[in-house]
């Protein structure tokens, strides 16, 4: 049996059958640590090579796994990496010409174990975990060519020699719309007539590759370029519902185990390079990363970010307001008002909890705190994802004894209530 299950058909993007995805699912649930292939060096951080005429490709693996306790990794210790290893060993030994253009690169990005905690019967690793992005960039990090899963030896040499076509267009003396329209008919001609529509608004709407220099601060052009996306996301959801039936309880888990295989999201990723072919990799996997997954990822982060308290002593209470994850259907929180009745809402909810002394945090920066003060894990995401989470020194050592998780579905009202009880205690949290 292979791994990830097989294709069924000669197309070129190919179907799962039913006994694939069973396969599929069962044999992830067993990939771990091993000796990766012999001869291969992993970098453990993004290389960039100052001669932008270097034929040198980065090759990069982002895998699910404990950003925060296995940065730095080897290759081996990452939950798809010896596979990977091997994976990438037999395309080079079918093209020894590219040994020596080929620098690997494999970085563990998932949510920290603090902030993910997963029920233990998932296994070692959690179905959350057993994920996995490939991009192929140029010697700036310049993006190329990316897929969602852990790809073959067949299909690491055509994302290959598909990143060198896209390569010789972003190269070339034509102007950016020129090249941008190269991209759209590449993309027509290859990928299903279902998402022609979405990659020509993507076209339309102007969000074309950009130069590395982009004047516009990341933020602001990544959450623009997602913004643009959406509708291409919107086909890829449409699609993938309809073609495995992805509408029971256990759809999210299903979806994690089907992109295991590139060919579940190849059309979407091959798309978007309408948007994405030649902008920073290295500045913007973070945004790919938590829009496919759907979770945001752990980036390594430099020195202590301002703000953020250093420890809690006795009786001190900290609340973290969480940053939406990208990819959310909630992008702004709290959310406008809607009723227009006297009942307790979601605006009202957050000034009380802005009366406490709070920080405005993404994920990874909680969860390098919360590791820091030695805090019990908790789960930010299910049952529903937390929009705030709200912390109470302890009475020794100040170690953290209490954290209340405040979620999306909460009731405003008891949230109002809970906060004005924890201004009146000196001693901890009081339960909702």
């Amino acid at each position: 049996m292979k791994p990830f299950g097989t294709l069924t058909g000669a197309s070129h993007h190919g179907r799962l059958s039913m006994v694939a995805f069973v396969a599929l699912g069962l044999w992830a649930g067993h990939l771990g640590a091993g000796v990766p292939a012999e001869g291969i060096q992993f970098a453990k951080t993004f290389v960039t090579v100052s001669d932008s005429r270097s034929p040198t490709l980065q090759l990069v693996l982002l895998t699910g796994d404990d950003g925060l306790t296995l940065a730095g990794a080897e290759i081996d210790q990452l939950w798809c990496g010896t596979l990977f290893a091997d994976r990438l060993s037999e395309c080079l030994a079918d093209r020894p010409d590219l040994a020596d253009r080929i620098r690997p690169i494999a970085i563990a990005v998932g949510p920290a174990d603090i902030i993910l905690r997963h029920d233990p019967s998932e296994g070692e690793f959690g179905f959350q975990r057993r994920r996995a992005i490939v991009a192929i960039c140029d010697s700036a990090n310049r993006l190329l060519g990316w897929q969602v899963g852990v790809p073959t030896a067949d299909e690491l040499a055509t994302m290959i020699e598909d990143a060198e076509e896209i390569d010789l267009i972003l190269r070339s003396d034509q102007d950016p719309a020129e090249r941008a329209r190269q991209i759209v008919s590449r993309v027509k001609q290859r990928e299903p007539r279902l998402y022609h529509a979405s990659v020509q608004t993507l076209f339309e709407s102007g969000t074309t590759p950009v130069p590395v220099d982009d004047p516009r601060s990341d933020e602001e052009r990544q959450a623009e370029t997602w913004e643009a996306l959406r509708d291409l996301d919107d086909t890829f959801q449409f699609e993938v519902i309809n073609r495995f039936g992805l509408k029971d309880g256990n759809a999210a888990e299903r979806l994690i185990a089907l992109e295991q295989h590139v060919q579940t999201r190849r059309p979407w990723c091959e798309s978007s390079l309408v948007a994405l072919a030649g902008t920073s990799f290295q500045c913007d996997w973070p945004m790919l990363v938590e829009g496919v997954w759907k979770l945001p990822p752990h980036r390594q982060l430099d020195g202590d970010r301002d703000g953020l308290p250093k420890s809690l002593a006795r009786n001190d209470t900290h609340c973290f307001v969480i940053k939406p994850e990208r990819g959310s259907p909630i992008q702004r929180w709290p959310p406008t008002a809607t009723s227009t009745t006297r009942r307790t809402d979601w605006s009202e909810a957050h000034q009380r909890l802005m009366q406490l002394p709070h920080t405005r945090v993404g994920a990874d920066e909680l969860a390098r705190w919360l590791s820091d003060q030695g805090a019990a894990s908790v789960n930010l995401f299910t049952p529903s994802p937390a929009r705030y989470l709200v912390v109470h020194g302890a009475k020794t050592r100040r170690r953290l004894i209490a954290t209340w998780v405040v979620r999306q579905t909460d009731s405003p009202a008891t949230v109002v209530r809970t906060v004005d009880r924890i201004k009146l205690s000196d001693d901890t949290i009081p339960p909702p």
